[in-house]
């Protein structure tokens, strides 16, 4: 008796630890592309910067 209950036990524990790894599923969803819009982003604070910069430098501006 104790020779199919150690027989069971260990096929249980070999099924439970030789199944095969779950394959992960991969969906694709499409989504819509939008094009981009063409902006300038931080330019203008840039060149803003440059302009005053370079009025200081020339002396015209006295912060």
């Amino acid at each position: 008796m104790s020779s199919v209950l150690l027989i069971c036990v260990l096929a249980v524990v070999g099924f439970v630890m030789l199944r095969p790894a779950p394959r992960t599923q991969v969906i694709y969803v499409p989504i819509e592309v939008t094009e981009a819009r063409r902006r300038l982003g931080c330019m203008p604070f840039i060149l803003l910067g440059l302009i005053i910069l370079f009025l200081m430098g020339l002396g015209l501006i006295h912060f």
